[in-house]
């Protein structure tokens, strides 16, 4: 009877070290690692107001909260490069609200804005942020060459640019249409 509560135990001992291990994997890899997803579209060449798209390359970048993967981003930085893009677009939630340094973000900054176009729109998390803190990074991406698309917007080879800042009313009207949204950014 002994035996059998001892061996019960080294099972749920052993099921709870390899679900451990597990969950720190996955938790390594979800924080740690990066993947690169690739989507391509069809351009209508009879269409001209759609054919300054054609064979353009364009990487987006989200949600990295001031992450620095191995090397001070390096692999990131090179896989980029592998892309060669025409545009980087880094899409909100480069930092946290809580982040006081943002190192791992402005290397990634530092690296890309001196070989390709780049644009930053603002995330929530940022949003969270004081309004000094994001000043300063506004400041820093301005210094860098970065267009920084907050409620507007920048037309470059053609091509217009939007960067709509996080706004309930986008979020909340399921009616909200793409030529409103437009029409808030050129009035704003």
């Amino acid at each position: 009877m002994i035996k059998i509560q001892k061996k019960k135990r080294i099972v749920i001992a052993m099921l709870l070290l390899i679900f451990t291990g597990l969950l720190c994997a996955r938790l390594y890899r979800d924080n740690f690692t990066f993947e690169t997803t690739t989507y391509g579209f069809i351009v209508d060449s009879s269409n001209e107001e759609y054919s300054i798209l054609r064979n353009k390359t364009i990487v987006q970048i989200s949600a990295l909260h001031n992450i620095k993967f191995k090397n001070n981003n390096l692999e990131l930085i090179e896989a980029v490069n592998t892309i060669n893009p025409n545009y980087i677009l880094f899409t909100g939630d480069m930092v946290s609200a809580e982040d006081i340094d943002f190192s791992g973000f402005y290397s990634l900054v530092d690296a890309f804005s001196k070989k390709y176009t780049c644009f930053y729109v603002v995330g929530n998390h940022e949003l969270g942020l004081s309004k000094s803190d994001l000043r300063s990074i506004y400041e820093y991406l301005n210094e860098k060459g970065v267009y920084v698309l907050d409620n507007n917007f920048v037309k470059i080879d053609g091509i217009n640019f939007y960067g709509l800042n996080y706004k309930d009313k986008y979020y909340v009207r399921e009616d909200y249409t793409l030529d409103e949204m437009i029409n808030d950014l050129r009035s704003s």
